[in-house]
């Protein structure tokens, strides 16, 4: 029989908790990546196993007692994602349970954040929970848990695990949004035909970036219509193909032009002495 009182209000129903880990592999509360722990409960026994990766060691504590655990991750996260475990057969597992965070060391419960209070299932696997809100980043994260099921006289618990995002991860994900999503709107055909000037004058346009920087070194001794022509032939290479297909168009423009100079040097001997 359950010997727990009526779940808090707030506590997550475990058919809410996701029955897989979707967030990062990393785990924030492993002492392999130096998480510690802070203090628990007095009356707990072997309270650093949880931050371990021993499936024989556990946290020990007796049901009837406050069970608890204060401990520092290995960096500074948002909190997504918690995994409870329990392996141990014989012994009570928790049921109810609240996660409280801090970003500086709290000297105090109350200077906690209360993250969200979560429900099991009496079972003994890897059991994820969902956060929903993960408030602000957090150092130190303290479980208090509340209830049991069973009648046995000690709880335990095998590992916590926590996961989540790290200050570096947010960054790239807001600056890797950004530099996807397009600064300008494509030019539409309304605007090419209200402004002829984009079509008419092609050296007027604005070149930026790699392809102008081609561009322009490579009409830097051409003629004013030479120019144009670079322009008109390298617009839809430089923007559609990428810059190699940009630097293949130019040499075969240069080759054209060098062609052309060529006949033409041989056609003007030849004019002159059919002339003569």
């Amino acid at each position: 029989s359950d010997t727990t009182s009526t779940p808090t209000a707030g506590v997550i129903p475990s058919d809410k908790k996701t029955s897989r880990r979707k967030t990062k592999s990393v785990n924030y509360a492993s002492m392999d990546c130096s998480a510690q722990l802070i203090e628990a409960s007095p009356d707990s026994k072997s309270a650093s196993s949880v931050l371990q990766r021993k499936q024989d060691n556990y946290m020990l504590a007796p049901c009837n007692r406050p069970m608890w655990v204060l401990f520092e991750l290995c960096d500074d996260i948002l909190v997504q994602e918690i995994e409870v475990t329990n392996y141990e057969l014989f012994s009570s597992m928790v049921k109810n349970f609240r996660v409280s965070i801090s970003q500086g060391f709290p000297h105090d419960p109350s200077d906690m954040r209360v993250l969200g209070e979560f429900q099991t299932d009496d079972s003994r696997r890897e059991q994820h929970f969902t956060v929903s809100d993960p408030l602000m980043f957090t150092r130190y994260v303290r479980v208090d848990f509340l209830s049991h099921y069973g009648t046995e006289f000690y709880c335990t618990i095998s590992s916590i695990k926590v996961f989540g995002v790290t200050m570096v991860d947010e960054y790239n994900t807001k600056t890797g949004s950004a530099e996807d999503s397009p600064t300008q709107p494509p030019p539409t055909e309304a605007s090419t035909t209200s402004n002829p000037s984009s079509k008419s004058n092609p050296t007027e346009k604005p070149h930026e970036g790699i392809f102008g920087f081609i561009r322009n070194v490579f009409v830097r001794d051409k003629t004013e219509d030479e120019k144009k022509q670079v322009y008109l032939h390298s617009d839809e290479a430089g923007q559609h193909q990428g810059p190699l297909s940009l630097v293949t168009v130019l040499h075969d423009f240069d080759d054209e032009d060098d062609k052309d100079k060529t006949v033409a040097d041989d056609v003007e001997p030849a004019a002159a002495a059919g002339a003569g």
